[in-house]
């Protein structure tokens, strides 16, 4: 017997990064109202990471360049953690049993965080290559008559999609971070801890982290190894796959659910929450170097893509546009516009493959240079934070 459910009371917010957006949807529904940046914070949500998996099994087209903290689900459970509430992980090899534990919260009156493989979400509109399985987006209703999947996600509306598509997307095995058939399930407290109480010990862990990665690929160590293995990539990618690293190394600081500036304006508002709770004076001087860090990261974004290819440069244009209008656009002519760009940018992306990645070494010591201005930035911040925790100067 087809079956629909609807959480009710539920209400949609769009947000800037898809972890804290669902998290704070079902937070909110639970009674629990907190703001993205303080979930974000509490979750040690800055990070950076380099990776490039290359074994025969296993193998990505491209190196996989992310400025957040923690492995997918640690963000949410840490901030879960810190408020008192218990988070339980739940995955699954059956797509049928995954189907199953979400129909039942959904039944009992709660919105589900659920992951996916974002390139299966249609109103995303991405390209086959762009799998990135550790997408977040919270559930709110099933339809099976109207075959309806609801879904809140970082847009301004909340979607809707079919539940082969929910299905495909979530159990896709693809690189980076399948999804698993991965969900969430709260436990809420009666009177979660205060806020003031607990800021502090994730802005200490999260610095902590940042300085003192237990491998070189992550955090300060990891964005100078960075700057290192970009140097390589003209050698060891194929043309296309070096254009499509150095698109997707644009997106994960712009346009790839960080809210621009990879994180860090959000980081620096937390920064500022978290002084209105405690007083801490320095948490400001942070957020306004993590303000800097944020150009900094932007001007590294221009470096990959960079004007002097103008095929390049206008692809940079074109994800910015295509984000905005997913986002932010309205209206009838929404839906051609988003084809017009995509058709553009198959022609951009043709040029550049012939005329401009030939020559793209070229271009490495600018990309470099910008890459260890990141650092420069990043590491001052960190710094500050580990000094505020009385820790002294993050090493790097």
């Amino acid at each position: 017997m087809a079956e629909a459910l609807m959480v009710g009371g539920y209400t949609h917010h769009p947000g800037y990064h898809c972890e804290s957006m669902a998290a704070r949807n079902v937070f909110l529904h639970a009674g629990i109202d907190l703001s993205e940046e303080v979930l974000f914070g509490l979750g040690e949500g800055l990070g950076f990471i380099y990776w490039f998996m290359k074994g025969k099994k296993v193998a990505m087209p491209f190196p996989f360049v992310g400025y957040r903290g923690g492995k997918v689900v640690e963000l949410i459970s840490r901030a879960s953690k810190r408020l008192g509430i218990t988070c339980r992980v739940v995955e699954t090899k059956s797509a049928d049993k995954a189907y199953r534990n979400v129909k039942r919260l959904l039944a009992s009156g709660q919105p589900v965080c659920l992951y996916v493989d974002m390139v299966y979400l249609p109103y995303m509109r991405l390209p086959e290559e762009a799998h990135f399985g550790g997408h977040s987006i919270a559930l709110y209703g099933l339809d099976e008559d109207a075959d309806a999947a609801h879904v809140s996600d970082t847009l301004d509306e909340p979607q809707t999609i079919s539940l082969e598509a929910l299905r495909t997307a979530r159990s896709s095995t693809h690189q980076p971070f399948p999804p698993k058939n991965r969900h969430l399930e709260f436990t809420f407290p009666k009177s979660p801890p205060a806020l003031k109480d607990v800021v502090l010990g994730a802005i200490e862990a999260n610095a902590t982290a940042m300085a003192n990665p237990p491998i070189s690929n992550l955090g300060l160590k990891g964005i100078l190894r960075f700057a290192a293995e970009i140097k390589k990539w003209p050698r060891m990618l194929s043309p296309e796959n070096l254009l499509s690293g150095l698109v997707n190394a644009f997106v994960y600081i712009e346009v790839g659910g960080t809210g621009g500036g990879a994180f860090r304006p959000m980081y620096a508002r937390f920064l500022k929450e978290a002084h209105d709770l405690t007083g801490e004076s320095r948490l400001l001087e942070a957020a306004r170097m993590y303000q800097r860090s944020a150009e900094a990261l932007s001007s590294l974004g221009v470096a990959l893509l960079p004007d002097k290819f103008p095929a390049m440069a206008r692809i940079r244009t074109l994800m910015l546009e295509k984000d905005r209008l997913l986002k932010h656009g309205k209206g009838p002519g929404k839906r051609a516009r988003l084809t017009e760009i995509e058709g553009e940018m198959q022609g951009a992306v043709g040029q550049a493959l012939v005329e401009e990645i030939p020559k793209y070494e070229s271009n490495l010591d600018a990309v470099t240079d910008a890459i260890k201005a990141v650092h420069e930035t990043e590491a001052e911040a960190n710094a500050v934070l580990l000094a505020q925790a009385g820790h002294g100067v993050a090493s790097t």
